[in-house]
């Protein structure tokens, strides 16, 4: 594989030079060998994970909650407990490592030291995530999720990044969960799960949860179906009629984006806002007034938008936020909130839209999650919704005629949706850009 062998042509033409060719020669035909040999039973090893059974258990991780904007808990890699963010808008098993001597990290990161069981690959790979990107060095290693363990996964250590955020982020590893990959790389189907399902509590600090495998059947509540579009390589599907109704269910005359269902959007739990295109965050957000000191969350209009031709709404205490975060923050206020341009002084603990400029797609994130659970289908390549109270209990859906309606069936608002959001703008955690 030129891949493998490229991986040590520098140190081949350094002992080219400095011996005799006939050295070169014998030199190079055993790194050769040696290398074809390790390929060849990492080879063995995966077509051999490929035979993995469909988990018939569930396994219940509970998050931890950090700031309103990242949901972590434990898995273990190579024998260490490594604090993981679970990422439906990227693919790879991405881990900061100790191969980084540069690297800044508030949380222990994977040390192949450590580990009895770690094997090189010696595959490099760039990753774009939307906060940055990262220079990766692929690994073998032994996985445990919720007590399953995985012999040989494939994982991804970082060398070298440019990602702020990582430098105090509450996670060392990102799993990503997109529905499709090589079934050698894929952490899902190495796990046998065809389904999992993620819910966030509600309210400042609230806890969160994440169910790989089936759901008991005394959780499935009233489901609304959305079925991928595109190339099923990420969560997506269509998404139209965007817009906001005030509290008599009228829905504003002033704006309506994406007419025509012919948007998209994508469901990313890694994502602690709502993005979409430039022009249309900035049209949706003089829709809405918020005042700085917050005082009129209540007062505020729901958001409304459809997926796969089902409506739903987000009340505001989804989508304001309270802003907090360190003074040498504050400059990063308008690249990601559209909130009066980059020149507009701003204060700390005031509120915003929880909106973020991007371009493309859209990207429904943490704010849809705290409102309607979703499970995500990798064997049908679905996305099923349910509403959910505070605490994720299922709720129900309104059925008007022959259209299916997760909005107003009965209030949105709950006592607990007065207060907005706190939210670290230094922790925001943006999708990934570029995992294929």
């Amino acid at each position: 594989h030129a891949s493998l062998s490229c991986c040590y042509h520098s140190q081949l033409e350094a002992m080219r030079r400095w011996t005799g060719l006939d050295v070169f020669r014998r030199t190079f035909s055993v790194v050769l060998l040696s290398l074809a040999w390790v390929h060849l039973g990492h080879g063995v090893a995966l077509r051999r994970a490929r035979k993995g059974t469909t988990r018939s258990v569930s396994t219940e991780l509970a998050l931890q909650n950090f700031h309103n904007v990242q949901y972590v808990a434990n898995i273990t890699i190579g024998g260490q407990p490594i604090s993981t963010l679970f990422d439906t808008g990227s693919a790879k098993l991405v881990v900061q490592s100790t191969r980084c001597d540069t690297c800044s990290r508030p949380v222990p990161p994977y040390d192949r030291l450590k580990s009895s069981t770690y094997q090189l690959s010696g595959l490099l790979y760039d990753i774009t995530y939307g906060a940055g990107h990262c220079e990766v060095l692929r690994g073998f290693e032994t996985i445990a999720v919720g007590g399953q363990n995985i012999e040989k996964q494939v994982f991804w250590e970082v060398r070298h990044h440019s990602i702020d955020l990582w430098t105090n982020a509450a996670y060392a590893a990102v799993a990503g969960m997109a529905p499709s990959l090589g079934e050698e790389e894929s952490l899902l189907y190495r796990l046998g799960a065809e389904e999992f399902t993620m819910c966030l509590g509600r309210g400042s600090d609230a806890a969160a949860r994440l169910t790989i495998g089936p759901l008991p059947s005394t959780s499935a509540g009233e489901v609304v179906t959305a079925e991928l579009v595109g190339d099923d390589k990420r969560w997506v599907t269509s998404l139209g009629r965007i817009t906001v109704v005030g509290s008599d269910g009228v829905a504003s005359d002033d704006t309506e984006l994406c007419p025509n269902s012919d948007c998209v959007a994508l469901l990313d739990t890694g994502h602690s806002l709502i993005q979409g295109p430039m022009d249309q965050i900035m049209k949706l957000s003089n829709l809405i007034h918020i005042k700085p000191d917050c005082s009129n969350v209540q007062d505020l209009p729901n958001l409304r938008f459809e997926l796969a031709g089902t409506v739903f709404e987000l009340p505001p205490h989804a989508y304001v936020i309270r802003v907090t975060g360190a003074d040498g923050e504050k400059e990063r206020l308008w690249p990601i909130l559209p909130t009066g341009g980059p020149n507009r002084p701003f204060k700390e603990n005031t509120c915003h839209p929880a909106f973020m400029l991007g371009h493309g797609h859209w990207v429904f994130g943490m704010p849809f999650f705290r409102y309607y659970q979703t499970t995500f289908s990798r064997t049908e390549k679905s996305m099923k919704f349910v509403r959910v109270a505070p605490d994720c209990t299922p709720q129900t859906f309104a059925q008007n005629g022959s259209s299916v309606s997760l909005a107003s069936s009965r209030p949105l608002r709950d006592p607990i949706d007065v207060e907005p959001l706190n939210i670290n703008l230094s922790m925001l955690v943006q999708p990934a850009e570029d995992d294929d």
